[in-house]
């Protein structure tokens, strides 16, 4: 486990850092394809299953539930958890709880929580609403990768992002 001070040390030497000089421009166009109108989520920690669906209804039109949630439970949850077992250096799960039925049943919009444990904390940092791309920012600090993706095989610079790795962490000068 990489200490805290370890870890504002490299913040401030990748501030300090100059950009990569190779990075990908990105592809002008693609076409997304959407995420299926059902996805079944099974919860890491209860194992019940909970079943979302978007869909219009027959006489009014009006759409019911959400393709963003559609989009997370078939897409985004999968690679959030493929991205915390990368991680390596400090103490990350994934509080997923807000998508179970069972576990969180009045959960309204449920989002993913980052949880960060450091040696001598009594507490975890709990950061709400954490996405993929948020995820990947911590894998390639901790990894020493000096560039983030940023969408259609764009890359910025990591040290672009150290307030939002700064903000994840926990971490205060």
């Amino acid at each position: 486990m990489l200490p805290r001070d370890e870890l504002l040390r490299r913040l401030r030497e990748l501030a300090m850092s100059p950009p990569p000089r190779d990075l990908a421009e990105g592809a002008m166009c693609y076409q997304v394809v959407g995420p299926p109108d059902r996805a079944e989520y099974v919860c890491p920690r209860c194992g019940e299953r909970t079943l979302f669906a978007c869909d219009e209804d027959a006489v009014t039109g009006e759409r019911r539930g959400s393709w963003g949630l559609m989009e997370s439970v078939h897409r985004a949850i999968p690679a959030c958890r493929r991205i915390i077992e990368r991680i390596r250096g400090i103490g990350v799960e994934l509080d997923e709880t807000a998508f179970c039925g069972k576990c969180r049943p009045d959960a309204k919009e449920p989002v993913l929580d980052l949880v960060v444990r450091f040696a001598g904390q009594k507490r975890p940092h709990r950061v709400r609403g954490v996405s993929e791309s948020a995820l990947a920012l911590l894998e390639e600090f901790l990894s020493g990768n000096p560039k983030h993706p940023v969408g259609a095989g764009r890359e910025e610079p990591l040290k672009n992002f150290g307030n939002r790795i700064r903000e994840l962490l926990d971490l205060k000068e």
